[in-house]
């Protein structure tokens, strides 16, 4: 947009990019967002158990590392999403995700993109 902004009677002058400003900011609303959606959740009266479980039946749950069984009208259950490198993938092992990406010091001078949510 910038590059056809002349056309159009607009002046635009120097620009540049702060690849720390644009990390910084990314891991600054994700924790935002985060503490949303968990303060959401506790106003509503959830009970969150951040742990790997099972289900029972259709009302308990069944806590792996702890052995508890926790039993609720309704269960919700949350996976979230999780990037990951398919393997099998020449020079996979040199990969990461957007998770490790946006903790990067410096950009990239090259990136390639594989798959997107």
């Amino acid at each position: 947009m910038l590059a056809d902004a002349p056309g159009y009677g607009w002046t635009v002058g120097q620009t540049s990019f702060s690849w720390p400003t644009l990390r910084d900011n990314v891991q600054k609303e994700v924790t935002r967002l985060s503490g949303i959606y968990n303060s959401n959740l506790a106003k509503a009266g959830v009970t969150a158990l951040e742990e790997r479980a099972e289900l029972v039946d259709a009302h308990t749950v069944r806590l792996l590392k702890s052995n508890s069984e926790f039993s609720a009208e309704r269960i919700l259950v949350a996976t979230g999403g999780r990037p990951y490198l398919p393997e099998g993938l020449p020079g996979g092992e040199l990969g990461i995700t957007s998770n490790e990406a946006f903790h990067l010091p410096e950009l990239p001078k090259r990136a390639l993109i594989l798959g997107g949510g």
